[in-house]
């Protein structure tokens, strides 16, 4: 649920933050994107291991998996942000 709400305030502020993909080469839209998606869930992942963290912290998760999953998931996240503004080859992106 947090996904879509933040879709829908990202979607209508892609523009003023930048986050607007251009028609081009390896592209197949005709038309300005806004890109939202990645950062949709993202943000979600995070807000939500924060909360869990501090808020709902049990003894089923050890806190140092949670800390690993998140390091990892903000390490996609950002090779796909640089890939959306500045393109990598698929040789790199099967590296990571």
């Amino acid at each position: 649920m947090s996904t879509f709400l933040l879709i829908k305030i990202l979607a209508k502020n892609a523009s003023k933050i930048k986050l607007i993909d251009s028609p081009g080469d390896r592209k197949i839209h005709n038309n300005a994107i806004p890109v939202i998606g990645g950062p949709s869930i993202f943000i979600a992942f995070v807000l939500f291991s924060f909360y869990y963290i501090y808020i709902e912290y049990s003894n089923y998760i050890r806190l140092s998996e949670l800390i690993y999953l998140s390091i990892s998931t903000a390490i996609i996240f950002s090779i796909g942000i640089y890939d959306d503004f500045k393109g990598l080859s698929t040789y790199k992106k099967i590296i990571f």
